[in-house]
């Protein structure tokens, strides 16, 4: 029996490096792994901080940086809790017991943390607590330097800012596109921001103003007041990523350092104590001084080079039917056959939503990684489906031009004369789909969609362009 198909859901496509959210702490880095499951010390010998499932994303450290706030879990997808590692005798202190929705931990300049279960938000020290409710659970919602204000997501990915003193709350972010991962700045005036449209934002919360820093990601406060580090990304003619370089401005929208290496891939910037910056060039560190008044690299200080990580496993339960939508799975390097498939995770993502609606039939094909897949063919390959031939090429390369590959199918429909943000809606409709596009879907509307047993492609925030899943549970 045919599976009945109901509209799709639509969102936006990226890039992982093996080192992710480098964090210079005394004559090292901490950093996690790009599945964010292993923190990392590395000063030339690689230590393994923690590994757990997730510990890695949204890692903090304390002001006096002798503790790490991170988020414990056993299981992928099991309970989970808020936790420190004291960096000085390894000890990991659970915060709370494991819940089913616990928040990522914050620290103030004083020594207190925080944190969220459920609803509630937690300030204080272990036996001193202060509880506040926030009314949604948000597993971001970082407490200011001072304190004296948090800011949180509700529901539909508004960003808030609650007096913790006096319980008034103010929405800082506009309505239209979902806001995410907030953080303060060093001296807590500032609140920047990340909207899924892909722009940048800074509140000032003395001056009641929201300042626009543009196309970016990976967004890092420095110690000098009102200066910050982001990615900036800058797309080509079809919506795809031309290039990546590292920024440091300040709120004034003055433009104060950037990288600037067309033939070159640099993210993930971070600030040393001595402020030096530190980033990502295409998958290998480099530490440098700027030169604010030339605004350029005033060359390498010690640059460590690739970061080591190490294989992580984690055995995991299958999920039961009634949570989980057993959809075919098309990998979009390994089970495509083109040597290329780093771009791939629009079409692959759509083949396997159709795979799922019987929409496709079954076409066993030999991936370019000798994998053999029912659907890998559809991303990359020539085919006919209701009188439309999917041929249009688009030539796929890396960075430098040294490695091409022609594709065709999904691929080729979906890259020519624009990008999935414009063109996989079109491509689910000649498919016979109905489909609709949202770029403000709030995560109760997923949720949802999954309660009806409905697969859909959406865009998360795996990396600052975005990355296109399907939804299955």
């Amino acid at each position: 029996m045919k599976k009945r198909f109901p509209a799709v859901l639509l969102l936006l496509a990226g890039i992982l490096f093996a080192a992710k959210d480098i964090t210079p702490y005394e004559d090292g880095y901490i950093y996690t792994d790009a599945m964010r499951s292993t923190l990392y010390f590395y000063n030339g010998g690689l230590q393994t901080l923690v590994s757990a499932p997730g510990a890695g994303y949204y890692y903090t450290l304390s002001a006096d940086q002798h503790l790490l706030g991170f988020k414990w879990r056993e299981v992928p997808g099991g309970p989970e809790a808020p936790a420190l590692l004291d960096l000085k005798s390894g000890e990991i202190t659970l915060l709370h017991a494991p819940a089913d929705r616990a928040g990522q931990v914050s620290f103030t300049k004083h020594g207190d943390h925080a944190f969220t279960i459920g609803d509630s938000l937690f300030v204080g020290k272990p036996g001193t607590y202060k509880r506040y409710d926030l009314g949604t659970y948000a597993n971001l919602a970082p407490v200011s330097p001072d304190g004296k204000r948090a800011v949180y997501n509700d529901r539909s990915d508004r960003l808030w800012i609650l007096g913790l003193e006096d319980g008034e709350r103010l929405c800082i972010s506009e309505d239209g596109y979902g806001s995410v991962l907030p953080s303060w700045s060093p001296d807590g005036r500032y609140v920047a921001y990340h909207v899924l449209n892909g722009d940048l934002k800074i509140y000032d919360t003395l001056a009641d103003k929201t300042f626009h820093a543009g196309k970016g990601a990976d967004l890092r406060w420095s110690g000098v007041p009102g200066e910050f580090a982001h990615t900036r990304v800058t797309l080509d003619e079809n919506g795809g990523i031309a290039n990546t370089a590292v920024v440091v401005r300040d709120v004034g929208g003055n433009t104060l350092f950037s990288t600037e290496s067309p033939d070159a891939m640099e993210t993930d910037p971070a600030f040393s104590a001595d402020g030096s910056l530190l980033y990502m060039r295409d998958g290998k560190a480099v530490k440098s001084t700027i030169d604010k008044r030339l605004k350029k690299d005033s060359g390498e200080a010690g640059a460590p080079g690739a970061l080591p990580v190490d294989p992580v496993y984690f055995e995991q339960e299958a999920p039961g039917a009634d949570s989980y939508l057993d959809i075919p799975y098309v990998h979009q390097v390994y089970d495509t056959p083109g040597p290329r498939g780093y771009s791939s995770c629009a079409p692959a993502t759509a083949a396997m939503v159709m795979a799922y609606y019987d929409i496709l039939p079954a076409w066993p094909f030999r991936s370019g990684f000798g994998n053999w897949n029912d659907y890998g063919a559809y991303v990359h390959e020539r085919y006919h489906y209701n009188a439309y031939s999917f041929d249009l090429d688009y030539r796929d390369c890396n960075t430098a031009e040294t490695s091409c590959y022609t594709c065709y199918g999904g691929m080729g429909y979906m890259w020519t004369g624009g990008s999935p943000s414009s063109r996989m809606r079109g491509y689910y409709e000649k498919h016979g789909m109905s489909a609709s596009q949202s770029w403000n879907t709030s995560w109760s509307t997923v949720a949802a969609e999954i309660d009806k047993k409905v697969p859909f492609s959406i865009c998360n925030y795996l990396s600052g362009s975005g990355h296109l899943i399907a939804a299955a549970g």
